[in-house]
């Protein structure tokens, strides 16, 4: 779960979302707009902190990482953000 905590309240901007991949796959993240897309994205290779559950990348829980251990982690990591330009 990640939450925001905003002017007007806690957000609660995913809940519930589990993930297992393995060796060599790669996540596809699909849904409606405000769907919570990019902050599962981002907290998966840690952008966001996350308030509850774990990410696991080779047993290795990256909420429990250092940042010197995070940075290593993340060079194999990559997000693409959605092109916003329509034509």
């Amino acid at each position: 779960m990640t939450r925001f905590h905003t002017d007007h309240g806690t957000v609660h901007a995913v809940n519930g979302v589990s993930y297992m991949l393995e060796e060599r796959e790669t996540p596809l993240l699909v849904g409606k707009t405000g769907s919570g897309k990019t902050a599962v994205g981002q907290t998966m290779v840690r952008l966001y902190e996350p308030t509850g559950g774990s990410t696991l990348i080779e047993r290795k829980d990256l909420a429990k990482q250092s940042a010197g251990e995070l940075r290593a982690m993340r060079q194999r990591m990559q997000i693409i953000f959605k092109n916003r330009t329509r034509r």
